[in-house]
């Protein structure tokens, strides 16, 4: 059993003495390493750098596929651009976020109103979780300037240099607890007893509820201590089978997943539901976002009412910010995240809540005939 002698704090790196043979290894390599001339450079992404930053590349267009045949780019660089979310050729871009680069191919590029805009072909993403945005590359037209940049191409880093230092590490086998090799668990509240699982606490009470997809079935647990008021307004909203046959309208891979606009014809239950909550106290600490945590949307102070949305990502940057954003539970399981990652996001941002209010399910079924919904949720 492994003891922390003293508090280790969220994101801190825990490392860990590889064995002699490996520092042997490593000593080894560093006396006797010299420069490769045939290899870029030691860091291919300093050349990346340098040339963004020239004079020759920093005011100049980004150059098509046919341009660079006759006037190519440095080895190892090559053009990218930032991408949102595709679909039937409409474009979004989300620049500085790295979870939305990806690799693109220019195939045409005109300059309208003071701007460059390019046609491209862009290639499909695996994250590092193993998701796909696309299943196939996209060709995307009216591309801004400001969306493209250029990268470090795949297999230029550090690590694919011919010299590159590789050795098998001296960690035995079964040496890590079990619980640091799930790094979801130890992230998310609540998913498999992970690290800041608070359903001991003093006021535990704690409802969980099972959802059946077109998708899968998952599960969510809410937390009472995490959000008194927003904890009892999404029981209640389960128990009465609120999200029953309801689109899940809003996903977006990386960032959210948003419920919430039922389609019942129980006036009362409507009215319930319409009517905002007040905002629930933010703990201290807060009650951290990551992959799974559950909160209720508002669009500004004590404007909760019906829509919830499970969080796709650990950067804190996105959620928490605001008064109304607070967790009130999150998935029970990894199992659970993966159901919800199924869940169809063909069209991000596109259906429009103020049209899903006034036509209701004809609306969805017409536009967006691919939307995933419930089918039944009941608490367990």
């Amino acid at each position: 059993e492994f003891v922390a002698l003293r508090d280790i704090a969220v994101g801190e790196e825990v490392t860990i003495d590889y064995g002699t043979e490996w520092s042997t290894a490593w000593y080894d390599h560093v006396q006797s390493w010299k420069i490769d001339d045939d290899s870029l450079a030691i860091n291919p992404q300093s050349i990346v750098e340098t040339v963004m930053n020239d004079d020759e590349h920093k005011n100049e267009p980004m150059r098509t596929m046919k341009e660079q045949e006759e006037h190519p780019y440095p080895k190892c660089v090559r053009t990218g651009c930032y991408s949102h979310r595709i679909r039937s050729g409409i474009w979004w871009y989300k620049k500085f976020n790295s979870d939305y680069m990806r690799f693109c191919d220019i195939k045409e590029r005109t300059y309208k109103e003071g701007n460059y805009w390019y046609t491209v072909n862009v290639h499909k993403i695996e994250l590092e979780n193993g998701r796909n945005f696309d299943p196939e590359d996209n060709e995307v037209k009216h591309v801004p300037h400001e969306a493209m940049f250029l990268a470090q191409d795949e297999h230029c880093g550090d690590i694919h240099l011919p010299n590159a230092f590789r050795h098998e590490i001296g960690v035995p086998e079964n040496f890590y607890p079990d619980k640091w090799l799930d790094k979801l668990s130890n992230d998310i509240d609540g998913i498999e007893g992970g690290a800041n699982d608070t359903s001991e606490e003093e006021d535990g009470e704690t409802t969980t509820v099972k959802c059946d997809t077109t998708a899968g079935q998952f599960s969510m647990v809410f937390r009472k201590s995490w959000s008194p008021i927003g904890y009892d307004r999404a029981v209640e909203l389960f128990q009465r089978s609120f999200y029953d046959n309801s689109h899940i309208f809003r996903v977006i891979p990386g960032f959210l997943t948003q419920f919430g606009m039922s389609y019942t014809q129980d006036m009362d239950l409507k009215d319930f539901a319409n009517t905002p909550i007040l905002d629930d106290p933010q703990l201290n600490p807060k009650i951290p976002f990551v992959e799974g945590t559950i909160s209720f949307a508002g669009s500004g102070p004590n404007s909760r009412t019906s829509h919830l949305f499970i969080s796709d990502t650990s950067t804190n940057e996105y959620f928490g910010t605001m008064p109304w954003e607070t967790p009130v539970g999150s998935l029970v399981s990894h199992d659970d995240l993966e159901v919800v990652r199924r869940l169809n996001a063909d069209y991000g941002d596109s259906p429009e809540q103020y049209k899903i209010t006034a036509l209701g399910r004809d609306y969805i079924e017409t536009e967006f005939p691919n939307l995933d919904e419930f089918l039944k949720c009941e608490i367990i």
